[in-house]
């Protein structure tokens, strides 16, 4: 994820759920990683999340380019990333994802069976795991991608922002099976 409002969204819905995610990954996406990993970080102090925490793709794949054009404000969380921060104490430099890369992410994945895989950013973080780690994929029963706008879209020629910050993770994706 690169929690944006609307990702952010998703992890208050996700928080009240019956079943809570088991892993949240920060991901290149509306902003740098290093704002959307700090973003996930006060999310999961914020909410108390009860699943694990993790440093996913810090770029997109080569051919792609996102570019930061404040559509989420200046923090990538509608700049209300301080006032989280303040409200829960949150004190980033205390603060310990539980998976720091990767492969880290790709080892605990192939633990599993059954993998539900939510994608609410541009695909880096998975194209970048099925390409080191080729039988992830038998592992995922499903890729549920959200994204898309309701009328204003702020990507060049109505593409969904995802798809096309990172259309060649795309690629990976839709070419895995």
């Amino acid at each position: 994820m690169d929690p944006g409002c609307d990702d952010v969204f998703a992890c208050f819905l996700a928080a009240k759920a019956l079943t809570e995610p088991d892993m949240y990954i920060a991901s290149v996406g509306n902003m740098p990683r290093s704002f959307t990993a700090a973003n996930l970080a006060v999310i999961d102090e914020y909410l108390d999340l009860k699943g694990k925490t993790a440093l996913g793709a810090e770029k997109t794949l080569p051919g792609s380019d996102v570019e930061y054009d404040g559509f989420n404000g200046s923090d990538g969380l509608g700049n209300i990333a301080g006032l989280l921060a303040e409200a829960c104490d949150f004190n980033e430099s205390e603060y310990q994802f539980d998976y720091q890369n990767l492969d880290e992410i790709a080892a605990e994945l192939m633990r599993h069976d059954n993998i539900t895989y939510l994608l609410t950013g541009p695909g880096s973080t998975i194209a970048q795991l099925l390409t080191k780690e080729p039988e992830l994929k038998n592992h995922i029963r499903k890729l549920i991608v959200m994204g898309g706008g309701l009328e204003i879209v702020d990507t060049p020629y109505n593409t969904e922002y995802n798809f096309e910050a990172d259309a060649a993770a795309l690629s990976v994706m839709l070419q895995s099976g």
